[in-house]
Parts: structure tokens; C-alpha cells; sequence
């Protein structure tokens, strides 16, 4: 199964035996609508939606299936979901990804984006008694 499966999506997710499904892990990118606020805690902006890289506007709402129904239940259930942190490397054209540690959904919201369009945003908070990693040095080493 590996750290995230899913090879284009955003959000992992599984279906449990009660029918419900659950996110297992997120990949927060610098350069989409996430938010890498602090060692400590993630805005993550939900899937779906036609996001334009170019314009960094999503063309169509954001509704609560597929991968935003499972961040959502995670909230409600309480389940850690792993987070793997993407962070632009200029110098090689490209993302370095890098597993951060265990999360759990503390709140979500709606949010009224360009072209009146909805997004979802999920806020995700370190566990406790993980080792913090310093984001400064991994950005500074890749300049």
C-alpha cells in the first residue's frame, strides 16, 4: 500500500465494514490552495472542483463526496491520517515530498473562492508527542 496510494488525488481513503469511509492520508502542496501553517498544523483544501494550476482558481464547487466525505468523517470519528508534505523545489523544477507524521481533523469549513465558486477547507493538527520537523531547513537546503 505504501505512505499514499493514490497516484493523482489528494486524499486517500478507505472504505470501512459500517459502509463509512475514512481518510488515511493527505498530501498538502505548497502552490494549491493549501496552507502550511506551522510544523504543527495544515489548511487543507478539499478535492474536486476544476483546479487550475495556472490561475490557482477552482472552476466548479467543491462538494462533500469522495475524498472531502472521508476528511470529514475523519473528523467525526477521530482517526489519524497520515500527511505528506509537498514542498517546491525551484532549483530542480519541481516538488519534494516528504512524510510529516500522523494528523487528526479538528474542524472544517466552506469557503467562497474567484468566480463565486465553493471550496472546502479542512484544518488538520499534529498528534502529540511526534518529533517536529524544521520546514525552514528543508526549504533552505533545496534553493
Amino acid at each position: 500500500m505504501g505512505v499514499h496510494a493514490q497516484r493523482v488525488r489528494g486524499i486517500d481513503y478507505d472504505r470501512r465494514l459500517d459502509g463509512r469511509i475514512l481518510a488515511i492520508s493527505v498530501v498538502a502542496t505548497e502552490g494549491y490552495y493549501d496552507i502550511l501553517v506551522s510544523p504543527e498544523e495544515v489548511i487543507y483544501t478539499g478535492e474536486g472542483g476544476t483546479y487550475d494550476t495556472a490561475s490557482k482558481v477552482t472552476k466548479k464547487r467543491q462538494e462533500f463526496t469522495g475524498g472531502n466525505m472521508a476528511l470529514r468523517n475523519s473528523k467525526d470519528a477521530g482517526n489519524v491520517i497520515r500527511v505528506i508534505r509537498g514542498l517546491k523545489n525551484a532549483e530542480k523544477n519541481g516538488i519534494t515530498y516528504i512524510y510529516d507524521g500522523l494528523y487528526k481533523v479538528t474542524e472544517y469549513w466552506r469557503k467562497l473562492g474567484a468566480l463565486n465558486k465553493i471550496y472546502i477547507q479542512f484544518k488538520l493538527r499534529r498528534c502529540p508527542n511526534q518529533k517536529c520537523i524544521d520546514w525552514n531547513k528543508y526549504k533552505n537546503s533545496f534553493k
